[in-house]
This record gives C-alpha cells, structure tokens and sequence, in this order.
C-alpha cells in the first residue's frame, strides 16, 4: 500500500542520508557540527521507534527493522551510549504491544498474530542491536532474564489454539536466543547461561 511505498521511499533515503553522514563524520577532527546531525538522526529513529502505532507494528516491521539495521551500521561508536536507552525502551515498548490483550487488538484493523509478529521484528532489531554494539548494557541481562525465564517458568507451550501471549513469549525467546549468537561479549554469554541450560 501506500504506507509501505513511504516507508521503502523512506529506508531509501536514511541508506544514502547515513552513508554520506558517517563519510563525513570519519573525515573530521571536529566533531562538534557533525554531532548535532548524529542527534537529529537519533532523535528520528526514536520517534520511528517509540511512538509507532500499534497498526506500524504489522504494517511497516521489516521496514522500520531495515532503517534501525542501517543507522546501527554508520553510528559512530561515541553515539552509542546515547542510542542504547533509545534501543531498550524499543525492545520493551516492543514486548509490551506484543503482550497485549486481545481487546487492546480488537480497535485495529490489523490481526493480532500481525502486530504480534511486528512486534517481534522491532523487538529483534531492538535487543541485537544492543547485543552487536552495548553487549555490556544491563539492559540485555535483565530482558533475557525476563522473556527466558518467563517462558521456561511458564508450563504454556504454543499449540494452534494457544493465546498470542503464549506464542509471542516463545517467539521472542527465539528472538533473544538468535540475537545472542551475534554478540562478541562473552560477559553477556557467561551470564545469559543458566538460563540457556534450564
């Protein structure tokens, strides 16, 4: 649909914008002017991030995944401290819209096994991101803790009839597993352990 004209049109233009944005950045010694413009993008992708609409979540995932991959890759690691609050409260808005009732679905025009998928990219993107670039924010410990831990606490395991909540839990469980295998940070393995042998 349109939507997804916009945000393709959209993912186009943050490639080249953030391209020629890190080009630049590794030409300078001042960093000062090329900073502001670091700002300017971070405070976009927040905005992609945090105040999307539950309908985003099914209808423009991939593409919102896309843009967060691509700013990832030209951010200058002086940038990351600042983007890594930015990503945490991503992956938790994420968690959150993926937990949610069936009533707080039932307003949408989109399907809950829609947004719940959507949810789930977001919330990919969100936590391997952290993973690849802040392995050390205790903000991985603590959500690995929460979605592993509440899925091996949980007797629950997804069947055809099984509730969103409970299929959403296993997935992002698989989320948080496959975003693990990407990270050079042994601290976060040696500590995520228990959890992968329970």
């Amino acid at each position: 649909g349109i939507f997804r004209a916009k945000y393709d049109t959209l993912t186009r233009v943050m490639d080249s914008g953030l391209e020629a944005t890190a080009r630049v950045d590794m030409s300078l010694k001042d960093k000062s002017v090329i900073d502001s413009i670091w700002d300017k993008i971070i405070d976009a992708v927040k905005t992609l991030l945090l105040e999307c609409l539950i309908d985003g979540y099914a209808n423009n995932s991939k593409s919102i995944l896309d843009i967060i991959a691509l700013f990832l890759l030209h951010l200058p690691p002086r940038k990351y401290s600042t983007v890594g609050s930015i990503l945490e409260k991503g992956a938790n808005r994420a968690i959150e819209v993926a937990f949610g009732k069936n009533e707080d679905f039932d307003e949408h025009l989109t399907s809950a096994d829609n947004i719940v998928e959507g949810a789930i990219d977001i919330f990919l993107a969100c936590f391997m991101g952290l993973c690849q670039k802040m392995p050390s924010s205790p903000a991985l410990k603590s959500m690995t803790g929460q979605i592993l831990g509440g899925t091996i606490e949980s007797s629950d395991w997804p069947t055809g009839n099984s509730s969103h909540q409970v299929r959403a839990r296993h997935k992002l469980a698989l989320a948080v597993c496959e975003s693990l295998k990407t990270t050079s940070s042994q601290d976060l393995l040696v500590a995520t352990f228990p959890l992968l042998c329970r």
